[in-house]
């Protein structure tokens, strides 16, 4: 099961990305948790300074790009209308294993979007956000879940259980684990295939082995991975 989590970097918040979540309800990823001293609120602020234009940086994992594009504007639009401030993003995406390297590496981000818990930890323990963060925010900050899910091209044969996957009927398309958050819940699903019904760990590294030797490409995030198989016309499967 895939969880998306939102983290934010510790700098004094000029807005309070709470709204975000307010201002745009639909949203099927994300957002919210703002950095630094929630006394610096920008809900606690008078006179001018409120009003003054800013601008934030977003760092997200690939998937997200096509509901930030279409969330960003609805939630600048309410915001302005609201308060009369003009909020601009800088946006980045990618694998999420990736963006959290860039992160910890010096990328300076006012909000954090990852993939995988494992991801945010790792920030944690970078020292770039304070332990117990998650508890700020509803469900633990994790803002959103999906299954793992599988497409095959018309006149594939179907798919009736896991274990068709390693029998080389199939050219698998998925992003590759050590960069995208996505792909690594695509690996612990053909994992669990095996050890959550009855199967060894040894069992299941063959059955993953047998899957990925299908994998004629290893796109480095879930984004390009789909454009590789609906654009550039590979695999017969994609994940």
């Amino acid at each position: 099961m895939n969880q998306a989590n939102a983290v934010s970097q510790p700098r004094p918040p000029i807005l309070n990305l709470r709204h975000f979540v307010v201002a745009c309800g639909m949203m099927g990823y994300l957002l919210s948790g703002c950095s630094g001293n929630q006394a610096q609120d920008s809900g606690n602020r008078q006179g001018n300074e409120g009003n003054k234009p800013v601008k934030l940086t977003l760092v997200s994992f690939a998937v997200t790009q096509k509901a930030y594009e279409k969330i960003i504007p609805k939630f600048t639009a309410d915001w302005k209308a609201k308060t009369g401030q003009e909020v601009t993003f800088e946006q980045s995406y990618g694998g999420s294993g990736s963006q959290t390297r860039a992160v910890i590496d010096g990328l300076e981000a006012d909000v954090v979007a990852l993939a995988l818990a494992l991801d945010t930890q790792k920030i944690e323990k970078a020292g770039l956000i304070e332990p117990g963060w998650q508890k700020e925010l509803p469900n633990e900050a994790i803002v959103t879940r999906s299954v793992a899910a599988l497409v095959t091209r018309p006149g594939q044969p179907k798919i009736q259980k896991w274990s068709d996957l390693g029998q080389g009927k199939f050219q698998v398309i998925t992003a590759n684990p050590k960069t995208s958050g996505g792909a690594r819940w695509n690996f612990l699903v053909l994992w669990g295939a095996v050890s959550q019904t009855g199967g060894t760990e040894a069992q299941a590294q063959s059955f993953v082995e047998s899957v990925f030797k299908n994998v004629p490409v290893l796109p480095k995030d879930a984004r390009e991975a789909t454009d590789v198989f609906y654009k550039q016309n590979q695999g017969g499967i994609v994940a």
